[in-house]
């Protein structure tokens, strides 16, 4: 006698309130069997067509392959356990899971979903990052919104593709995962580094921006500026002055930030006056973090 057991069906999409009296040996009543994720996730190319294989207990009807957008609809072939995936050359790349249903007597069932890699078959030709200066507080987590421009012209969101690689010049401040999704771990300020590179090609698209990381506020009274002098100037050459009250008696880890760029030189702190030179000059634009 054939010993079973009593198995849920479930899936993705449902979860079937209902049981199927299943043989311990048997094996899934419907498969993906290519492309398979047995060693891999594996590349496929916009433009380019592929077949999608299936095995399925003769049980099993109705079969079909579900694939999210913006991918198209996999289409069948003679063999009902074939479909066709054309791949346009126009969407994101990124990791999209292609899935497989059909029905039997009991109800619906699912394959196992299957992640494919769908990338270009080109670089970029350039990379744009926004925004270009990130601020944002320690233990905060957030990502920038990368795209790539393409020979053809096509601009497309790019952060997610398994050809781009993300590097923090200094992760004591903010480390990059993948997908660039950055973490700050600690006050400061760094370079992220992006770049976009073909397999086996010693090419690169690179781009970069910067993230602030403000240390967190002091417990006394906030620093206000009370007068800026002079209110314009070139950038990195002309000297401001920053009066005002709060400031600290030395700069510690504070910092002066003039437009979109930290100063780059603090030529004197005190509690009341800054001296500073870097950036574009706006009255409207200085801050300060202590």
């Amino acid at each position: 006698m054939i010993s079973k057991k009593r198995t849920y069906l479930c899936g993705l999409m449902v979860l079937l309130p209902f049981f199927l009296d299943v043989p311990v040996f048997a094996q899934t009543l419907l498969q993906i069997t290519s492309p398979s994720n047995s060693t891999g996730v594996p590349l496929f190319q916009e433009g380019q067509t592929y077949t999608i294989t299936l095995s399925a207990d003769p049980s099993v009807q109705n079969i079909g392959v579900v694939t999210p957008p913006p991918l198209p609809g996999a289409q069948p072939t003679a063999n009902p356990l074939q479909f066709t995936l054309t791949l346009p050359t126009s969407i994101a790349p990124t990791l999209y899971t292609i899935e497989a249903i059909g029905t039997t007597a009991g109800g619906l069932v699912e394959a196992s979903p299957v992640q494919v890699d769908v990338e270009r078959q080109d670089a970029p030709v350039s990379l744009t990052v926004q925004p270009t200066f990130m601020t944002f507080s320690v233990g905060d987590t957030r990502s920038a919104d990368l795209r790539g421009t393409f020979a053809d012209g096509t601009t497309l969101p790019v952060r997610n593709s398994s050809f781009v690689t993300y590097t923090s010049e200094d992760t004591s401040i903010v480390t990059v995962a993948s997908g660039g999704l950055m973490t700050a771990v600690g006050p400061g300020q760094t370079t992220v580094i992006v770049k976009y590179g073909l397999p086996d090609q010693s090419a690169w698209t690179v781009t970069s921006f910067q993230v602030i990381v403000p240390p967190p506020p002091p417990s006394g009274p906030a620093p206000a500026i009370s007068s800026i002098s002079p209110t314009s100037g070139a950038p990195g050459v002309t000297q401001v002055t920053i009066n005002g009250s709060n400031f600290g008696a030395s700069q510690g880890s504070g910092y002066v930030q003039i437009g979109s760029i930290s100063a780059s030189t603090i030529s004197s702190w005190s509690d009341t006056q800054i001296v500073a030179t870097g950036g574009m000059l706006s009255a409207e634009a200085i801050q300060s973090f202590l």
